[in-house]
């Protein structure tokens, strides 16, 4: 019976976080203070009227993002619904009142019976440091909740601090304060009197586990989950007495401590944290359906240390270990011609409910045998290359003390380690010298990658991975090494083993070879190397902020679209020595192609003023890479705006920003609480084409990569359904639903409309994965009779036609206007 009373409560307890898209604010936005600089703290309460200052700290946004600058544009408190009969207030910002009064209304698409939030818009002037201690008071002038106290759900005040775009809304929560003691009460109940301090921990067969919460993002998102929704719960089920208010994170642990109410309580406790290991373990390190990549090969769960008063131990997922990284593509050399292709185009929180009865004691649950050990992951392991003059014939030294020996050499090892980017955790871009040695340090994800490095060098030759870096090639030597003998080492044999020797005994130069895989080609005169300057150069798209924008890179074709723009630009540039080494090697990363190299230095300006004018108004330097021409705006890329920049803006002024396509309008469709955002799933809806003899109109669906994979929208890999914003009333005028494949083969389906007066047409059951969509190439089309079309029967403005996307659980719903 006492496990069946736990297991309702919490049914409530899933039952109230279902009826909102999320905690307060119920909307989509960055809610996290540590993702912000603003706050409030209660000031007063006089009568019906209360205040709260709002507080400016910078140090407070410990994980910068564009909401660590932006201002202030609504205030809203969370609000008891039963206080919207007759409620009519006012609000002042330091005495003086605001044009907009305050309204009580319900969310948007939220059950009017449980949610409701008191507002303030349109307070124009609060931004930056100019807000700290301003004063924003409620006074209630009419209806029956006239203080904080009952105007708060439960008697708990909320506040968020929206920002006019809508996007970043600060959240400060605080219980009531304790009443004041009457003569005569009787003393507090007692609680069980050893202190309890509950652990998320990660867990490897061998340590070191994971370090998840050295990351102050992964803490301040887990300190927020638990904050929000584990502490709740626990004080709802009557758990616990007091404390449980701050966590804690070292590493791989995150602690909380307090007391329960009794010995009892702590046996309840561990069964609510055994019930539902996903909501009460899992969630507080990001694990849904799958784990993040740094927990592979990591367990995690939750230990509860407190004697008698609790002793506890439950296990949530075990990741599996990664595969051993794949070894980096070698360098090629550039082809003649190149191809040119078209461009192509969180689990929710739960609110708190109304309150939740108190659970019959019973006794306890039997422990667990404690989590699974799994082996550990793969451990980064820094080391350092070192390249030296060793055996001298002559009194010698300073060789790189020279300025500029330093810089090429610096620009030739960045320049040869680029293409194992994907290896290295951090480090290895900057070349240290003194005297007759140069030492390049970094860190890379494993053991096993660093020898995958060294063995790499070691196949290219000594002549390339040791001499380049001195300036000789084939031997042929600048005249201050002639003779010498120079070697390559490292520091750390466990983790990139190599020792190579080079001579420079300037023979006659052999025939040249052909080059090995991923060796740049070099002049063959270097002595002394000519003066360069090391540049990357990114293009990407953005939106306002600035903020990644669509991952136009991360699909194939759209890559090899923009290396072949990209090479045939600067190809004229190497051909004629102006680009000195480099630029031979692209790395496409969601929204950014990024190619790096060393510039001649007395070119740089020609080269820049050349690569700028490229196409004159056309702006071909900034489109090309994207397949595009300037001025078109497919509809995936509404809001996002082209731009490239460079990493040294004195070696190469080449960065430019293009216009930005206009932003789609703003649909309440789909009516549902879920995360609308384009592209929060792997999957989009693209642009119809027409048949127009069959009066057929097809939109086809697609895969790419999600704007932020790190979320549980971004971590889906099953679509489930597509809805359509289509008139309800002109159904008579539709004649056939399919689905068309790329094999030539149809399913027809039957249509399924919503709720009437939502007008939406869905297409249901269709459980289709990523590679399911890129193997059969579905398109789902509408055939209409012959006096309609698609935009009559569109319910967007001027004709836009709207569809989502859905997850099985119906929290994710990208949605597309085209």
């Amino acid at each position: 019976m006492r496990r069946s009373a736990v297991a309702l409560a919490l049914l409530a307890l899933a039952a109230v976080a279902s009826a909102a898209n999320d905690r307060f604010p119920y909307a989509t936005c960055e809610r996290g203070r540590s993702y912000s600089v603003y706050s409030v703290v209660p000031t007063k309460e006089l009568g019906s009227t209360f205040c709260f200052e709002i507080k400016y700290n910078r140090q407070q946004c410990t994980n910068e993002n564009p909401c660590c600058e932006t201002n202030i544009h609504k205030f809203e408190l969370d609000a008891n619904p039963a206080c919207k009969a007759g409620f009519a207030a006012k609000a002042t910002i330091d005495g003086v009142e605001t044009d907009k009064a305050p309204l009580l209304r319900t969310p948007p698409n939220a059950d009017p019976n449980l949610y409701a939030t008191l507002y303030v818009s349109e307070l124009d002037g609060l931004d930056g440091p100019s807000v700290d201690g301003k004063e924003v008071c409620i006074t209630v002038t009419a209806g029956s909740c006239r203080s904080l106290d009952a105007l708060a759900p439960s008697g708990r005040w909320s506040v968020a601090l929206w920002d006019e775009t809508h996007k970043c809304c600060p959240v400060t929560k605080e219980g009531p304060a304790p009443p004041p003691k009457r003569p005569g009460m009787p003393p507090p109940p007692a609680f069980c009197p050893t202190q309890v301090c509950i652990t998320w921990e990660t867990r490897a067969a061998q340590n070191p586990a994971y370090p998840w919460f050295a990351n102050s993002a992964n803490c301040a998102r887990a300190k927020e989950y638990v904050d929000e929704v584990i502490i709740p719960d626990i004080t709802e089920l009557g758990l616990i007495a007091n404390g449980f208010t701050s966590g804690t994170c070292s590493r791989g642990t995150l602690k909380y401590c307090g007391y329960v109410n009794s010995e009892q309580a702590g046996r309840d406790l561990e069964e609510y944290f055994r019930s539902d290991v996903g909501r009460t373990v899992n969630t507080v390190f990001q694990i849904t359906d799958r784990c993040p990549e740094e927990l592979q090969g990591n367990s995690v769960g939750v230990v509860a240390v407190g004697g008698e008063c609790a002793d506890f131990e439950v296990g949530g997922s075990a990741c599996a270990p990664s595969d051993p990284p794949s070894p980096p593509p070698p360098r090629i050399p550039r082809s003649p011609s190149r191809p040119r292709s078209p461009g192509i185009p969180r689990s929710p929180a739960v609110p708190r409910s109304p309150g939740m009865p108190r659970i019959p004691r019973s006794p306890g649950i039997p422990r667990s045998p404690g989590m699974p050990r799994m082996p550990p992951p793969p451990a980064g392991c820094d080391v350092c290359f070192t390249w030296a003059v060793t055996d001298s014939v002559a009194p010698f030294g300073g060789f790189f003390d020279e300025a500029k020996n330093c810089k090429y050499a610096e620009a030739y090892v960045i320049d040869m380690f680029f293409i194992w980017a994907d290896l290295i955790e951090k480090g290895f871009t900057k070349l240290t010298c003194s005297g007759n040695s140069a030492t390049f340090c970094g860190t890379f994800t494993s053991a096993a990658d660093g020898q995958q490095v060294a063995d790499a060098l070691v196949a290219y030759g000594a002549d390339y991975s040791v001499g380049g870096v001195f300036g000789a090639d084939y031997g042929q030597c600048p005249s201050a090494i002639a003779g010498e003998t120079m070697s390559l080492t490292t520091n750390n044999r466990d983790c990139a083993r190599i020792s190579l020797r080079y001579k420079c005994d300037n023979p006659s130069p052999p025939p040249k070879k052909p080059l090995l895989p991923g060796r740049p080609p070099r002049s063959p005169s270097m002595p002394p190397p000519p003066a360069g300057c090391y540049v990357c150069i990114t293009w990407g798209l953005y939106k306002a902020g600035p903020v990644d924008g669509y991952a136009w890179f991360a699909d194939a074709t759209a890559c090899d679209t923009g290396k072949a723009a990209v090479g045939d630009m600067l190809e004229p540039y190497m051909d004629d020595g102006s680009l000195l080494s480099g630029f031979t090697s692209f790395t496409c990363r969601g929204n950014k192609l990024t190619t790096c190299g060393t510039v001649l230095e007395s070119e740089a300006a020609r080269v820049s003023a050349e690569l700028v004018a490229l196409g004159g108004s056309a702006q071909t330097f900034l489109y090309s890479p994207f397949g595009l021409e300037k001025g078109e705006c497919p509809v995936f890329l509404a809001g996002n705006f082209p731009a490239v920049s460079v990493t040294d803006e004195s070696c190469l002024p080449v960065a430019m920003t293009g216009g930005s396509c206009a932003p789609p309008e703003e649909v309440e469709f789909p009516f549902c609480l879920c995360n609308k955002k384009e592209f929060s799933m792997p999957f989009a809806v693209g642009m119809y084409s027409t048949d127009e003899a069959r009066n057929e109109y097809c939109f086809p669906i697609t895969t790419g990569a999600a704007l932020d994979p790190r979320t549980t929208c971004g971590r889906e890999t099953v679509m489930k359904k597509v809805e359509f914003w289509f008139n309800q009333d002109k159904r008579f005028k539709l004649e056939e639903v399919a689905i068309r494949f790329a094999d030539g083969t149809k399913s027809v389906r039957s249509p399924t409309w919503g709720k009437w007066g939502e007008n939406t047409l869905k297409v249901n059951e269709l459980d289709w994965d990523a590679a399911e969509v890129n193997r059969r190439q579905p398109r789902i089309c509408f055939r209409l009779k012959s006096d309609t079309t698609i935009q009559d029967w569109s319910m967007g403005q001027g004709g836009r036609v709207w569809a989502s996307i859905f997850n099985k659980d119906q929290n994710c719903c990208p949605t597309y206007g085209m």
